[in-house]
């Protein structure tokens, strides 16, 4: 039986978090963000063109010589907000405030504003 997004965090929700599975462990757990130095931090959740022209430029590199292909969902990582908020309909706010404290970290390294979230919510609780 495969459960539910729902009835997978209810049982996520019950587990300590530092036992977390790489899948689902917070993300600044198993990744090097801080560890490296950027020149340039881009958000590709909402491209635009402006902020990669941006980039080409200050690099000074022409972009007329740069393929951009469109950015494409890929099958398993759509991050789409209209497909989060679908999943998310499913749970109460509760289950979104306490997914949010679970990650706050990672929401506020990669700048996502719970507020978004809470609307999608189907009920209270």
């Amino acid at each position: 039986m495969v459960p539910s997004f729902r009835e997978f965090l209810e049982w996520l929700l019950k587990q300590p978090p530092g036992h977390d599975d790489d899948h689902w462990a917070q993300y600044y757990t198993h990744c090097a963000v801080c560890d490296t130095s950027y020149n340039f931090i881009l958000k590709l959740d909402e491209y635009t063109f402006g902020e990669v022209n941006y980039v080409l430029s200050k690099l000074k590199l022409d972009k007329s010589k740069i393929y951009l292909p469109k950015l494409q969902r890929t099958r398993a990582g759509i991050t789409d907000f209209d497909v989060t908020c679908k999943y998310f309909h499913n749970l109460t706010t509760d289950m979104i405030l306490r997914l949010y404290e679970r990650y706050k970290v990672d929401f506020e390294m990669y700048n996502y504003k719970i507020d978004k979230y809470l609307p999608c919510a189907k009920r209270k609780n």
